[in-house]
């Protein structure tokens, strides 16, 4: 039995963002994705990509970027990250597919030389507690910290930021221009330090180290953040 061709594959990975992963959290993405999992055109040049795993994410990355640096485009309007609102997605796919195809050299590029980076610094809120519990044991002694993908570094920095967990239990920096909220459930609470935990190191691996000196890596950054999620790429 043959194995499904690269472009069945790619077809595949469209689907199953378009089904699994972007519904509920971005409908143009969702919109856009069942619809590339349709277009031969469009899944064969997607499949240049070096990147195979988040290939949807990529992809769609490549689109928002160029839209970033140059917003004269009708494709715009349905952009939240870029108008501040949203038009009905069910019309988007038409101009969505004449964007691609007139940028197709320059999106063949970015996907062969860009990689997905996902910084999520609102993970540390549930990194805090954990670094807490482990200080406790350690009888107070430094941490050294260890992150594989690491990207950009910022969940390395969590010491950084302050953080708020509702009923008033805040900790972290409290001058720190970066607030992370978390919500809690249940009776229980976690363990939080009234002072951070002391950080004698820090490594980060990662196969594309992102520099955010680079004005270029920041702009792709904010083009892997999903058009509704604004909140995430402030």
């Amino acid at each position: 039995m043959s194995s499904p061709s690269p472009l069945h594959r790619t077809a595949e990975r469209f689907e199953h963002f378009a089904t699994t992963v972007y519904p509920g959290k971005s409908p143009l993405y969702a919109t856009l994705a069942a619809k590339i999992a349709e277009d031969p055109e469009l899944l064969e040049l997607a499949a240049a990509a070096e990147e195979k795993d988040a290939l949807p994410n990529l992809f769609l990355a490549s689109v928002h970027l160029l839209l970033l640096n140059d917003s004269r485009h009708q494709l715009v309007a349905f952009y939240p990250s870029l108008n501040g609102t949203s038009r009905q997605y069910d019309y988007a796919y038409p101009i969505f597919r004449s964007f691609v195809l007139e940028h197709r050299d320059k999106i063949r590029k970015i996907i062969g030389m860009r990689r997905v980076q996902t910084n999520e610094a609102a993970r540390c809120a549930v990194l805090l507690p954990g670094f807490e519990f482990l200080t406790q044991q350690a009888s107070g002694r430094p941490l050294s910290l260890i992150e594989i993908g690491s990207s950009a570094g910022l969940t390395l920095i969590w010491d950084r930021y302050q953080y708020s967990y509702g009923e008033g239990l805040q900790c972290g920096d409290p001058n720190s221009p970066v607030r992370i909220e978390c919500l809690l459930r249940g009776e229980k609470r976690p363990p939080l330090p009234r002072q951070l935990p002391r950080i004698t190191s820090r490594i980060g691996i990662d196969l594309d180290p992102i520099d955010l000196n680079n004005p270029e890596n920041v702009q792709w950054l904010r083009a892997l953040v999903w058009p509704e999620q604004e909140k995430r790429a402030k």
